[in-house]
This record gives C-alpha cells, sequence and structure tokens, in this order.
C-alpha cells in the first residue's frame, strides 16, 4: 500500500533537523534587496505583498525546540553506556563500526533513538556485504558481517505488513551506486523475503540479488502499535511551526 503518512512525516524531520520550510530560500533582486521567499512554514498575512513576506522569510529564525526534547531525551538513555557480552569474535568489529562508516553501536543507536523519538516510528534495515569471506579468520579481518542502515519512516514509499506486524516488502528511496564509476543515481530499492531490488525513476531494474534470509530484513521499530505509528514528541513539531511564526511576529 502507498505511504499515506509520508507527507506528516517529512514535516516531522523538517522541524528536528530545522531544515526544509523551516529554512526558506528567500531571491534577492539586483540591489540584494528580498523580492521572493521559496517554501516556508511560515503563515503568509493577508494581503502581504511578495517582498515584504520575502523580508518576513529573510530574516526569520528556528530552534528546533523538537531538536532539544529528543536529544535530553536520549542523553538520559545514553547516560551509562551498556554493557555487552560478544560470545563470537566477529560481533567486535561489527560493535566497532556497525554502519560501515566507522560508527559505532552506540553513536548509531543514539542517533537512531532521537529520530525514532522524534517520529515514533523508525526502521532498520540489516544488509550482508556483496563479497563474502572464504574463513573465519578472514571474514573477521576484512569486517564481512551485516552493516545497519536507518531509513527513515517518510522514505517508504510503498509496503506490506503481514499479520505478524514485520514487512512482507518495501519500498523506499534511496541511491544506487553505479559500479563503473560510482555514480550515486536516485532510486527505488525494494526489498521482501527473498531478495532485493534497486529501480531507477522510470521503474526501469538497475540492480537485483537474493538475500536468503527468508524474511524481509528491514526491521519496523514504533512507540505503539504497528506502522506507521506517530508518537508523542510529533505534536512538538506542530507547537514548533506556531513558535516559528510567532517568533516572526514578535519580530514584526
Amino acid at each position: 500500500m502507498p505511504n499515506d503518512s509520508a507527507s506528516r512525516f517529512r514535516f516531522i524531520a523538517h522541524a528536528l533537523a530545522g531544515d526544509g520550510p523551516f529554512r526558506p530560500t528567500v531571491t534577492l533582486d539586483g540591489m540584494g534587496r528580498a523580492t521572493t521567499a521559496g517554501s516556508s512554514y511560515l503563515v503568509r498575512y493577508p494581503r502581504e505583498s511578495d517582498d515584504k513576506f520575502a523580508r518576513r522569510n529573510e530574516i526569520a529564525f528556528y530552534a528546533s525546540p523538537l531538536a532539544q526534547a529528543c536529544s535530553r531525551f536520549v542523553g538520559y538513555l545514553s547516560t551509562k553506556s551498556p554493557e555487552r557480552e560478544f560470545p563470537h569474535d566477529l560481533y567486535v568489529p561489527m560493535a566497532h563500526d556497525i554502519d560501515g562508516k566507522g560508527n559505532s553501536i552506540d553513536v548509531f543507536m543514539q542517533q537512531f533513538a532521537i529520530n525514532a523519538k522524534a517520529r515514533g516510528s523508525m526502521l532498520l534495515l540489516v544488509d550482508m556485504p556483496e563479497t563474502m569471506a572464504d574463513s573465519l579468520g578472514e571474514q573477521i579481518s576484512s569486517r564481512v558481517a551485516p552493516y545497519w542502515s536507518a531509513i527513515t519512516p517518510e522514505s517508504i514509499t510503498d509496503y506490506v505488513l503481514g499479520d505478524d506486524g514485520k514487512f512482507e516488502s518495501v519500498d523506499f528511496s534511496g541511491n544506487w551506486e553505479r559500479p563503473s564509476d560510482e555514480a550515486r543515481i536516485p532510486c527505488t530499492w525494494r526489498f521482501d523475503s527473498n531478495g532485493w531490488a534497486a529501480y531507477d525513476r522510470e521503474n526501469k531494474p538497475l540492480d537485483a540479488g537474493i538475500h536468503g534470509l527468508g524474511e524481509c530484513p528491514v526491521l519496523i521499530f514504533t512507540e505503539n502499535g504497528d506502522f506507521p505509528n506517530f508518537g508523542t514528541f510529533a505534536a512538538i513539531a506542530d507547537l514548533a511551526k506556531r513558535l516559528f511564526n510567532l517568533d516572526s511576529e514578535l519580530d514584526e
């Protein structure tokens, strides 16, 4: 089914990051004066001219109360680092670099928790490298083990949920790296219980493969109930938009 909640999740994401319409782009004329404003969460006054609305967007500021609340919440959770036991030697390099970008599992989970608390939903892709090792020693030294990737719910374009609340299949927007020159091509990723595939914007296949896990490797976190779910902090995004406008009115 299509992700009808994507626009709401996208709004919350903007409120968390302080980007998009919370940081409007203003066009300047030849004299350096603001003339037009792009997408903005500022509510335009009745009969407000283009240049006046643009000037108001030019000086607008946003302090992201949602980011402050989520960071404070997650800060309490991460006050004491968790103690982990590694029953397998391969788990050690995984814990030190869980996402293939050098981030430890603690750093990854802190950022994941901030995004999850803001939205009330967050997704995790558990993916294996394409190249496999010939021995356990090579697997450990080369870190041939699963990688974690955080997927935001607003990037989901289509999905099918099973009776157990897990994904049977899921499509989400992302980028595919062309092997010949490593160019990043916008694409749609599709994962199901058998394998994965990447399609370009015209729905032409770019790449595909079999993961052999027997279930969809995209895991769901929600604060309550099935995906999609909006958490208790999501309402702060609406308050943030109102504060954004009130600050602009005070400046005016």
